[in-house]
């Protein structure tokens, strides 16, 4: 709604004029009746300017209609407004269009959005015109993102994306469709999608420029789409496919403790249990805030019979995490299984971050 609200705010900034009399322009008549709706910043300047003594400013006037139909699409003078459009600009498409082109120009996203709604409720609809549109929903995206609600971002994401794939659907060689798919999967994080929407870019672009960009962007995307891949391969219990897949991926790669981690989570569930200790640990020298690494580290230590090992590796982990569940469950039901009362103070902790029944049956408070 919070860009909805912005176009209705757009309305107490156009106001109406009055004819003295009826006025013709290009053989068709204008009633005086008729108000004309005209920019009040136009209008202000047009009367210092002294260029309403006589006459009305007809190129005023075309943009002010188009921009309110843009707005309010079924305004009550809608049909004489497209009458006095018709009559008085030779090709009713290209105008509007232009005056989307200069508000953008202009850095009006809002009202380029607004001349582009005019255009697709006036005009014939191409493709082209829902393109520029969606597009400019894109830019209001990111120039209100501060403003919107999350509900509101999901929603409009989820037109942009929706509307994108129309067009496609419609004419499956339209690149800039194709183009613009790309870059919103690759900011949702959807590699693998972004992935494939650059590439069918390049199949049917014609543009060398872009083309050369995108061609940059895939070579970057590799390493995130096999990520992606990796992430989906681990959670089938496809171990052994993502191992491969990990190895694929270059030291160009800026997360590369994650890569570590998940070789090492690979290398674990495959018996490699003394290397998945080894990757793992170079993980933790990458970056010690990532609970799930020393968790596993325990484990494994664990799988091999190194039980003392696994409760310095939690232990040391409370150095760079303070507030872990995951940890201190883990540990507390590692100390319990080996018979040590400090399991119970693990186990408060656990229970202070996310209180269950199965704690207090385990602390044995009633």
């Amino acid at each position: 709604m919070y860009i909805e609200n912005k176009i209705q705010e757009k309305l107490k900034n156009i106001v109406f004029l009055e004819l003295k009399k009826d006025t013709e322009i290009n053989g068709y008549t204008i009633k005086k009746d008729t108000p004309l709706p005209i920019n009040l910043d136009d209008l202000m300047y047009g009367i210092k300017e002294k260029d309403y003594e006589d006459n009305i400013n007809l190129a005023e006037i075309n943009k002010t209609i188009v921009y309110l139909l843009g707005i309010e699409e079924d305004f009550k003078h809608r049909e004489e407004y497209l009458k006095i459009l018709k009559h008085s600009v030779d090709d009713e498409y290209k105008y509007i269009y232009s005056l989307a082109i200069i508000a953008k120009q202009q850095k009006s996203n809002l009202d380029s959005y607004i001349y582009l709604l005019a255009l697709n409720n006036i005009c014939d609809q191409t493709i082209e015109g829902r393109f520029a549109k969606n597009n400019i929903l894109e830019a209001l995206y990111d120039e209100y993102a501060k403003e919107l609600s999350d509900d509101e971002k999901t929603n409009i994401l989820k037109r942009i994306i929706i509307e994108y794939e129309k067009l496609i659907a419609e004419e499956n060689s339209y690149a800039p469709a194709y183009y613009r798919l790309g870059y919103v999967n690759r900011a949702l994080g959807k590699y693998i999608k972004s992935k494939l929407y650059f590439e069918k870019f390049l199949r049917f672009s014609e543009n060398e420029i872009l083309n050369e960009e995108i061609r940059s962007v895939l070579e970057e995307l590799e390493d995130y789409a096999n990520i992606e891949s990796v992430k989906t391969y681990i959670s089938y219990g496809k171990f052994n496919e993502a191992y491969n897949l990990l190895l694929k991926i270059s030291g160009l790669y800026p997360v590369q403790d994650e890569v570590l981690y998940y070789i090492g989570l690979c290398q674990y569930n495959l018996g490699f249990v003394k290397e998945s200790i080894k990757s793992i640990e170079e993980a933790i020298d990458l970056n010690k805030n990532q609970e799930e690494y020393y968790n596993q580290l325990a484990i494994s230590n664990i799988a091999i019979g190194n039980e003392e090992k696994a409760i310095k590796v939690y232990k040391n982990a409370f150095f760079n995490i303070k507030d872990s569940y995951l940890l201190n469950y883990n540990l507390g039901i590692l100390l319990l299984n080996l018979g040590r009362d400090e399991y119970k103070d693990y186990l408060k902790k656990a229970y202070q971050l996310n209180p269950s029944d199965e704690l207090l049956d385990l602390l044995d408070i009633k």
